[in-house]
């Protein structure tokens, strides 16, 4: 993996959908970047079966929060805080996510990749 500026490697960002097999097909499972596949398969198996899902390799974009910042609050046990609350997906996955599937490649994460955990 190439390495950026401050000699760390990049990450990869991935996205991962029930396959089209499952009861609820290409529901979205979740976002996650990690260093390889196998952290990948730990992440989703902490919220579904892995045998389930699909995965792809996202092109450049990302989340971000459409006019101004504010203050990220600090944790509470009382309260939960939303991060993500009223985030805006970028043009560009959502254009290959819903308008062209066919940009995109899905694989399995099947368990036989688990064996390549790292």
């Amino acid at each position: 993996m190439p390495a950026g500026d401050d000699g760390e490697s990049f990450k990869t960002a991935y996205l991962v959908r029930l396959r089209a097999d499952q009861i609820h097909p290409r529901e979205f499972v979740g976002l996650f970047i990690t260093d390889n596949i196998g952290q990948l398969i730990d992440y989703v198996d902490d919220c579904c079966p892995v045998d389930a899902c699909e995965y792809v390799v996202l092109p450049s974009g990302g989340l971000s929060q459409p006019g101004r910042s504010s203050i990220v609050p600090e944790p509470d046990d009382e309260k939960e805080v939303d991060l993500f609350r009223g985030a805006t997906i970028s043009d560009r996955w959502l254009d290959d996510y819903f308008q062209a599937p066919d940009n995109l490649i899905w694989t399995p994460l099947a368990p036989d990749n688990a064996n390549d955990r790292g």
